[in-house]
């Protein structure tokens, strides 16, 4: 507690419980906390519960109020709980962390790849931290679209706490040269002052294939992490990824810098 009254704090009371957000109560509990002088930021009390047991994944608020017979303060912090995931590889999906000509070839045969990095592609480096307005270096926002993706992964239109560990020292993929191709799912706004369109989390239809792209940091110790990156795995193996923005096979060549040859003619449609 930041203790600024005119008196001593006493004779109050700490409550706190972790709800979720229709108000259901998972945990609770209650002390006495010990006197508090004027001036004081003082630690009252430690808060300790068991993780619940679920099934999808939750956004909860940690709710805590201190009351005395002279005062009544509230506070909340919102935490997000996933539950545990074991990711099963589908050989029908080509995982990989940058593109190459072999990748290209199995998009334009009608093969599935997603990629989590950002290469050959330009990015930005990213951080947590929101730039200050008017400033035309750093980023001023996240908008998270309505997908199929992000409607398994609790969020509220932007990253928030939930995306930090995934989005501090990342990248961003920027697409002021494919602006035909920016259909993002996870779009980095930049500054008004230099304005640049930054997708961190795309999809495209690249040939006759399908291309998932994330360039979020995806370790397996953060729980978040790990449940996002099942959602976008089982994503790429569904009926439903069917990308609805094109880009023709020859886009990414130009980055690879490779030729692609003529489809009639050349083994680089053909099976090996």
């Amino acid at each position: 507690v930041s203790w600024f009254g005119n008196e001593v704090l006493k004779d109050a009371i700490a409550e706190w419980s972790l709800q979720s957000d229709d108000g259901f109560v998972f945990c609770c509990g209650e002390q006495a906390v010990k006197p508090v002088d004027p001036g004081q930021i003082k630690r009252i009390m430690r808060v300790a519960f068991k993780v619940p047991d679920i099934e999808q994944p939750i956004k909860t608020q940690l709710q805590v109020r201190l009351s005395s017979p002279h005062c009544e303060l509230s506070n909340r912090w919102s935490y997000w709980i996933f539950p545990p995931v074991s990711v099963l590889e589908n050989p029908d999906v080509m995982v990989v962390s940058e593109l190459d000509a072999n990748n290209l070839k199995h998009l334009i045969r009608g093969g599935r790849v997603v990629l989590f990095g950002h290469k050959p592609f330009a990015a930005r480096k990213t951080t947590f931290q929101m730039t200050i307005a008017g400033r035309d270096n750093g980023n001023l926002a996240t908008v998270i679209a309505d997908h199929p993706i992000t409607t398994r992964f609790p969020n509220d239109g932007y990253c928030d706490w939930q995306f930090y560990p995934m989005f501090n020292y990342a990248v961003t993929i920027v697409f002021d040269e494919m602006e035909n191709a920016f259909d993002p799912i996870i779009e980095v706004v930049s500054s008004y002052k230099l304005i640049s369109k930054q997708s961190s989390l795309f999809e495209w239809r690249v040939g006759q294939g399908r291309l998932l792209v994330c360039t979020l940091n995806l370790p397996d110790s953060d729980p978040a992490a790990a449940y996002l990156k099942k959602c976008m795995l089982d994503y790429a193996d569904s009926d439903r990824f069917h990308p609805r923005t094109y880009v023709a096979p020859q886009e990414i060549a130009n980055r690879l810098k490779i030729k692609l040859p003529g489809p009639e003619r050349d083994a680089f449609f053909r099976e090996d």
